[in-house]
């Protein structure tokens, strides 16, 4: 009893601080990744993570973004909830829903809208009317937007030292107009493990989605080819961690990460392997890492039986490059995070910031259009606040700027916006 006793005690160390602070808002502000933190945000892509949480509502009010015009948006606004229950033999169940939140290869989808990946010869003017000589193939097919997102996942945990995780996960539409037909969807799912032992832990996921999109447009017009388009895609990904108690306070966490992406003939893989530390502070939390990868990708010829062209060369924004190429990089990824209760059991104020050095080779027939070591991201850090209950069974987090100390706060933080991401969560 008194050895239980004390396994439970030492559990709830180790585990239980880096739970206090868990929200999307929070690694936001916190350096922007997940790998290596414990956080419920980590239970959409491994279910057997949920049961640590408890029973929880969370969920993000939106992130503030420029459309362009000096107009702007407030869009992934999510919502979740989590309920776990224990049985009479020791067994616990928990299940928990999302609504609304962005699946990753929906994410990818998107940038190749917003990016005109794929552009095409615009039939004349015909495809988009005046849309100009090329056009983007994503724009010129208008289909529908993905709705509903919803995952949902259940938990079983035989005891303390074990969970099983299995998720499920939907978005779609469907468009019909006579002969202007549209469907686009995303089905997929995820099996998750956790295993603890002697103060350590070991998390494993498998995720799975398949994207389908099938579009046919008839242009009464015979010098326009009409859309006649299927396209479907597998997409996988493997995570492996293990959080290893080095003492009370001190934590490494080696990661492992496999990454596969097809999608409207764009095929790309990440191998990732990274090392990081998380040391407990009082009221908050320090964390480091650090994690290669290597990264390939192919991009197609042609999308819907149309050649792809580079794009403007004019356009200091774009990179002119046509269909077909090969990327190959490899990455280093360095990330660190602090967050701690200030002044009042109430108020935590938090500070992350994340750099990629990249080593790129794109080339198409043994041509090289690019080479060389690049420096992704800006020399800057986020930053953001908590405010809620002295328990943290209610909170509020915010994050403030992403673009700190190039955004001022007394000019309204990121781009003349104050604060660009509230979350809450609510423990129950």
């Amino acid at each position: 009893m008194i050895m239980k006793m004390s396994k439970t005690i030492l559990f709830a160390a180790l585990f239980i601080p880096g739970l206090l602070f868990a929200t999307q808002a929070r690694v936001e502000s916190m350096g922007n990744n997940t790998d290596f933190i414990k956080d419920e945000t980590s239970a959409s892509l491994n279910p057997a993570t949920a049961p640590a949480f408890g029973n929880m509502l969370s969920g993000s009010l939106g992130q503030i973004k420029e459309t362009g015009n000096g107009q702007w948006t407030r869009d992934e606004q999510w919502f979740a909830g989590v309920l776990s229950y224990p049985l009479p033999s020791g067994l616990r169940l928990t299940g928990g829903v999302t609504l609304n939140k962005t699946f990753e290869i929906e994410k990818l989808y998107n940038s190749f809208k917003d990016n005109n990946t794929f552009l095409v010869y615009n039939y004349g003017d015909k495809l988009i009317p005046g849309g100009g000589d090329r056009v983007d193939y994503l724009d010129a097919i208008e289909m529908p937007e993905p709705f509903a997102d919803i995952y949902a996942f259940g938990c079983v945990s035989p005891n303390e030292d074990l969970d099983f995780g299995l998720g499920v996960r939907y978005a779609g539409n469907k468009k019909t107009v006579e002969e202007d037909n549209a469907e686009i969807s995303i089905v997929g799912g995820n099996l998750g493990i956790v295993y603890r032992f002697f103060g350590h832990s070991i998390e494993g996921s498998i995720n799975f989605d398949r994207f389908s999109l099938d579009r046919t447009k008839v242009f009464n017009d015979t010098n326009v080819k009409d859309i006649n388009i299927s396209e479907q895609g597998n997409n996988f990904d493997v995570h492996l961690r293990s959080f290893i108690s080095l003492s009370s306070k001190n934590t490494v966490v080696p990661i492992m990460i496999l990454n596969s992406r097809h999608l409207l003939g764009f095929n790309t893989t990440d191998l990732g392997l990274g090392f990081g530390f998380n040391r407990e502070l009082h009221k908050g939390l320090i964390w480091a890492g650090a994690k290669y990868v290597y990264h390939k990708s192919a991009y197609p010829d042609r999308i819907g039986g149309l050649q792809i062209y580079p794009s403007d060369a004019s356009d200091v924004n774009s990179t002119p490059l046509p269909g077909g190429v090969e990327e190959i990089s490899h990455k280093m990824v360095y990330s660190f995070g602090v967050e701690k209760k200030m002044l009042w059991d109430w108020f935590a104020i938090r500070v992350g910031g994340n750099k990629v050095y990249e080593y790129l080779r794109v080339s198409k027939d043994d041509f090289i259009y690019q080479k060389g070591l690049y420096e992704r991201d800006v020399d800057a850090v986020a930053w953001g606040i908590t405010l809620g209950t002295p328990d943290d069974r209610l909170k509020f987090d915010v994050t403030v700027s992403e673009a700190f100390p190039y955004s001022s706060f007394l000019s309204g933080g990121e781009d003349g916006v104050l604060v660009s991401r509230i979350s809450a969560a609510l423990k129950f």
